[in-house]
């Protein structure tokens, strides 16, 4: 809101002016102010320099603050590497898993049987035809895959080792099979497929992941109870003795 204060001419020279040219006079010569929130006028001055400002930080409380989130920081980092490891072992468990299920669409879409080959020593695995089934030696679809830092990768024995007396088998008591990685022949623990989708009995029966902390609970992949299929085992021990 602004309030208009305008000068008029004196009574003495109103009789030399006309009308028009005192009313021209009185609001040329009109003044605007402008009023505050209570209706108070408001020195211009004062308005365009606005509030005064508010006292900053002080050299001593940013130094507190910065002790503060160091500390923090501190106790809060541990906890979340902690974390950030077990989503990347779920993960790469889930990311394997997903590979033989791939495996069997692909054996029984292209009637050839797929080996899922695991090499523990580098921390690789991969996915590709079994030799000898393709007309190019070289299996242009195949896929390979390595181990986030920090996780390892162990093999138990074949599914027919062990299905009789349901035990964990020691892993690296069976000799590895031989297989073509991009076409280079390498001794490699696989995961065979038939062509019909199902898992062959030289397949391990047991895959394990873990992050190499010993205090981490593993993640196992085992066959389903049909021994169609891989699933991520919720509780190992429980699945091998029921």
């Amino acid at each position: 809101m602004r309030l208009k204060c305008s000068t008029t001419p004196e009574v003495g020279q109103a009789s030399s002016l006309s009308p028009a040219s005192v009313s021209e006079r009185a609001r040329q010569r009109s003044v605007e102010l402008p009023l505050g929130p209570a209706g108070v006028v408001v020195n211009p001055a004062e308005r365009e320099l606005g509030a005064p400002a508010k006292a900053a930080f002080t050299l001593i409380e940013l130094i507190l603050v910065m002790a503060l989130l160091v500390t923090a920081i501190a106790l809060i980092a541990p906890r979340l590497a902690g974390f950030f490891r077990g989503r990347s072992l779920d993960n790469e468990a889930r990311r394997l898993m997903t590979l033989t299920r791939y495996a069997q669409n692909r054996a029984v879409a292209e009637g050839i049987p797929m080996i899922v080959w695991l090499d523990e020593q580098n921390g690789r695995y991969g996915l590709e035809a079994q030799p000898g089934f393709l007309e190019n030696q070289l299996d242009e679809r195949a896929v390979e895959y390595s181990l986030v830092e920090q996780l390892e990768l162990k093999v138990g024995d074949p599914i027919a080792s062990v299905v009789g007396t349901r035990q964990v088998a020691p892993y690296g008591s069976l000799p590895a099979q031989p297989v073509q990685v991009q076409g280079v022949p390498v001794n490699l623990r696989t995961i065979l497929i038939n062509p019909d989708g199902f898992i062959h009995e030289l397949s391990p029966e047991r895959i394990e992941l873990n992050d190499g902390n010993a205090q981490s609970p593993p993640v196992v992949l085992m066959p389903a109870r049909n021994w169609q299929s891989y699933e991520i085992s919720t509780n190992a021990a429980y699945a091998l003795q029921h």
